[in-house]
Formats: structure tokens, sequence, C-alpha cells
């Protein structure tokens, strides 16, 4: 009896062979030329297989590059990620770019969509729902990370970790790889310097990176040494015109480059009314040692301030203006940004 992958894959090669017109690679004796062994492709490869098939034959795909420096980015993972250590998971680059896609997809809301099946018409996502290709022993997996939006660095973090191990234990839900709007594979823990990676239909749109190095970048004066990041993305190019694709990834480099950005967009996303009596910030506002660099507060004090929000020490807490009678609140450890949790400022 066939297996449900066997099924598939069966319906499939007659669809392609009767309705595509491509011609099959023909078959050898490889036996002739030398020793040979047949080796069963692992049932992730039987399903994946039909589906990067079938998305590369009906997309038109074309892939942009870009680079984003990213030597601010890595020095404040660093810092969150010893800390995080200590608590039993990490902090990876795959968070700040789940975040940074976002505020990109936001801006361009055409890589969040899908082409109808009339193909006259896009259909517009007003959720995120980001997929992350995780390498298993038995092939690829893309869990999908529901509402990225509403999400912080730490729990983004914690979510990515659990599903991850949940793949590699061959633990897998449907509701676990569905329902992705935008996705990322990363091959920076191995190496590379671009690679064109396939896009994950009906979706329109992924990002691939690659590992990231050091490269000399003119500031003007003289060089500088910046830890620069690879950005590779593809497009269903029925959807996206090469001027767009290079907005949407320059986007990426700019929010990457500059973590103010993610505090930015989530700052847009919260309910701070100037007349209401209780203000609900997911925002960074603490800057102690575990949560911002000392190199960086400065820059972050001159982006508070510069959209109206008042430091209060950089050590003791914060308090919101415009409005003044503000009386300070302290923050914990860990600001809210990067944990997620909700804290309330109230005015006197």
């Amino acid at each position: 009896p066939s297996t449900p992958s066997s099924a598939a894959s069966d319906v499939y090669k007659r669809q392609v062979q009767g309705g595509a017109g491509i011609p099959e690679v023909p078959a050898q004796d490889f036996s002739k030329f030398g020793e040979v062994e047949t080796v069963p492709l692992t049932r992730l490869k039987k399903l994946s297989g039909p589906a990067l098939h079938r998305s590369w034959l009906n997309v038109p795909h074309v892939t942009h590059s870009d680079e984003a420096d990213i030597t601010d980015l890595e020095a404040y993972r660093k810092t969150l990620d010893s800390a995080a250590k200590e608590k039993g998971y990490r902090v990876t680059l795959i968070s700040f770019l789940m975040k940074a896609c976002v505020t990109a997809l936001k801006e361009y809301p055409t890589f969040n969509a899908s082409l109808a099946p009339s193909k006259d018409a896009l259909i517009m996502k007003k959720y995120y729902h980001l997929g992350v290709a995780v390498d298993t022993d038995d092939g690829l997996v893309v869990p999908v990370i529901k509402d990225v939006d509403r999400k912080g660095i730490v729990e983004l973090s914690k979510e990515l970790a659990d599903v991850s191990k949940r793949m590699r234990d061959g633990k897998i839900m449907p509701s676990d790889i569905q329902g992705s709007t935008f996705s990322i594979s990363s091959l920076g823990g191995i190496g590379g310097s671009n690679f064109t990676p396939i896009v994950n239909a009906p979706e329109v749109a992924i990002l691939g990176v690659v590992r990231s190095t050091v490269k000399p970048v003119w500031d003007g004066e003289t060089f500088q040494p910046r830890l620069m990041l690879p950005l590779c993305c593809s497009y269903d190019h029925r959807v996206i015109d090469g001027a767009l694709a290079a907005r949407f990834t320059r986007k990426l480099a700019v929010v990457l480059g500059d973590v103010r950005q993610l505090v930015l967009y989530r700052l847009g996303g919260n309910s701070m009314a100037t007349g209401s009596s209780t203000v609900r910030c997911r925002a960074a506002l603490w800057f102690s040692k575990a949560g911002c660099p000392l190199a960086m507060r400065p820059k972050w004090i001159f982006f508070l301030s510069s959209i109206g929000i008042r430091a209060i020490g950089v050590e003791t807490g914060v308090s919101c203006a415009p409005r003044p009678a503000c009386r300070v609140v302290k923050m914990p450890s860990i600001s809210p940004l990067i944990s997620g949790r909700e804290t309330t400022i109230s005015r006197n």
C-alpha cells in the first residue's frame, strides 16, 4: 500500500508529466560506471521536494541582494544573549531579522500578500506570520511563528528555541507549518556570500541571509571596519517589480543598521495617546546594563528625546513626554521591548 507522501508524489508526477510538458531527465544505469547505492529520500524530502519544484515552475523568481551594517546590532545581541544563557535560552540574529521584516512588510505590504487564484488581484494580509527555515537531519522544515508584530525579542527567541527543538525531534503538528505570510532562510551558521532562496508559494517573497563578514566601509573620512550582513530577497516578479524589491531590501538594511528603527516601530503600535491618563507602553525605556550596552546609551537617549520621551538618569527610570507632569516609573531590568511585557506609565 502506498503511503500519503508517496501517493502525493505520484499525483504530482502525473500532473507535471501530463500538464506542464517538461521533458523528464533521461534515466541512466549508473552501475555501468562504478559502484552505487540507492538511498530512499526521507519523508520530509518527499513532501518538500514537490512543493519546491511546483514553486520554482510557477513563480518567476528574481533575487535582489543588498548588505546591512549590523555592527551595533550584533554588539547589542551579544549583550542580550549573555544574559539569556543564564536563563536557558539564546538570543540569535533571527529574532531581530523577524522584527525588521515586519517593519519592512508594514511599509511595503505587497511583500505580505498573495496572488489571487484568478491571477488578477492581490490578497492583502493584515497579519504577520513568518516562516523560519530549520535544518533537521531529515531535511528542511519551515515552522511558522505567528503574530511576530506583537512579540518582543526575548519572546521570539524562546519560541524559536522551542519550535526548533520540536522540529528536530520530529514532533511536527500541521498548525506549526501553516499560515506563513513571508519566510526567512538563514545560512549564517555555515557560510557563503549569497544564494537564491526559493519563494514559498503562495507567498510572494522570501529573505535569505548568509554569514556576516567584517568589511572596510568608507565613512566620509576614512575606512572603518564594519560587520556587514548579506541580504538576498527572492520575489515573484508577477507581483513585485525590481524597484520595489530594492526599496524593501534597503529598508531592511536601514532597520538592521539602527536598532532605534525597531523601537520606532514598537512605539508606533502602542497606545501612547497624549490625552489618556494611563499609557501602556511596549517600548525600550530602561537603560540598565543588562539591557543596553554603554556605548549605545547616548543613541537611545537621543532617539527617545527626538520622539518626545525624556530619559531620567540612565540608571534610575524614565518619564514620558510631551505632556509634563509625568511621574518617574521604574522599569524592570529587562526592557519591555525585549521581554514583550507591558509597562504602565501614569500621569500625575
